[in-house]
């Protein structure tokens, strides 16, 4: 069963300009800029945890209008293998989580985090539901914004209105032709150990042109 660990952490700012990134690059009139979170998926309110995914958070900055967007544009290259691994759809991702809400969590394997004074509890019992987000009353998520997108790693008591699913679909870089600047989480599919990879580069091949961004 796939296992899905939601924690909060520390507040982060939220990059607002490719220069906070570790990586960035320019391809035609498109600027990316990425962040190689190895599992972790960023989501209101906190952070999921996958171990079927390696994450990385990209940015696209453009002043010259919409900029069209897909996964079939990025690629992961580890370790300098010649065979690049491609980037997942959100929504198959999103697939591989259990229909249960974060704030409950698989029983003994909930872990939450707290910010300076607050405390820190490792394997609460949880409890889950079966009854999967009806697909004709949820919203669309919006396209995130870099500059107004407020910080989604802030603490908060209150448990996210979303399940696991839904969660990780929003945390996806937006789709389609979209007004920059845009962010979100691009999902490779891999089962290896992380702490293997001597090197991770985030590779662009699409209409602004060709990129290798180094994440590691």
């Amino acid at each position: 069963m796939h296992l899905a660990l939601f924690f909060a952490l520390p507040a982060i700012l939220f990059a607002k300009d490719p220069s906070n990134y570790s990586a960035h690059a320019t391809a035609g009139n498109v600027t990316l800029a990425a962040d190689y979170l190895v599992r972790a998926i960023p989501v209101e309110g906190g952070v999921l945890v996958s171990r079927g995914y390696l994450v990385v958070d990209v940015a696209v900055y453009s002043k010259l209008g919409p900029v069209n967007i897909s996964p079939a544009y990025f690629s992961l290259r580890l370790n300098g293998s010649k065979a690049p691994i491609l980037a997942q759809p959100a929504f198959i991702v999103a697939n591989s989580f259990d229909y249960h809400r974060p704030d409950t969590g698989e029983p003994g394997a909930t872990l939450s985090a707290g910010v300076g004074n607050a405390g820190v509890t490792i394997g609460q019992p949880g409890q889950r539901t079966n009854t999967p987000p009806d697909p004709n009353t949820r919203n669309v998520p919006p396209a995130r914004r870099v500059p107004e997108t407020p910080n989604p790693y802030a603490t908060s008591n209150a448990p996210p209105a979303f399940t696991n699913r839904e969660l990780v679909e929003r945390a996806a870089l937006p789709l389609g032709d979209v007004e920059p600047p845009v962010s979100g989480a691009v999902f490779f599919a891999y089962q290896g150990k992380p702490e293997s990879l001597k090197s991770v580069e985030l590779l662009y091949d699409g209409p602004a042109g060709k990129v290798v961004l180094k994440l590691r």
